[in-house]
This record gives structure tokens, C-alpha cells and sequence, in this order.
């Protein structure tokens, strides 16, 4: 299903590579199933990834995310 989205193999390796990576393609569906446009799909998709390698840099689970310290993260990300 990410295939929907992303056509690189490069950009599909790194997304399923990480923690959030088995997960993502039953959301990319779920996104296309609740009418999200492909570009909204697109950044919610590589937000997922990036807060399961975030989470896994330091050294938490996916069941660990803490959306606060999330938004926190955000603000210095690059």
C-alpha cells in the first residue's frame, strides 16, 4: 500500500526499516479508506516513521510514544 505513495525504493526502504515500518502500510489503507488527499497521506505516513525512529533512539516502543515530548522533538528536528 505504500507503494500508493512512494515510489522510490530507497524512500520505501527506509519507512518499512523502522520500528513504525510494519505498521505503515495497514495505515497508508486506512488513510486512502478515510478519503485523506495523497499529499496529507504522504506526511502523516512519514510522520508515523519518524516517531518510530525517534522512539527507537531512545530506546522506547512504539507503546512508549509520549505525543508531548513528541511535539517537543519536533521543534528542533531537522
Amino acid at each position: 500500500m505504500l507503494e500508493t505513495y512512494f515510489s522510490a525504493a530507497k524512500m520505501l526502504g527506509h519507512l518499512r526499516s523502522g520500528p513504525s515500518g510494519p505498521y505503515l502500510d495497514g495505515f497508508a489503507a486506512a488513510l486512502e479508506q478515510q478519503g485523506y488527499g495523497p499529499a496529507t497521506a504522504v506526511r502523516y505516513l512519514r510522520a508515523a516513521a519518524h516517531i518510530g525512529h525517534v522512539m527507537a533512539e531512545q530506546g522506547a516502543g512504539l507503546t512508549d510514544v509520549d505525543l508531548a515530548a513528541f511535539g517537543e522533538h519536533l521543534r528542533t528536528c531537522r
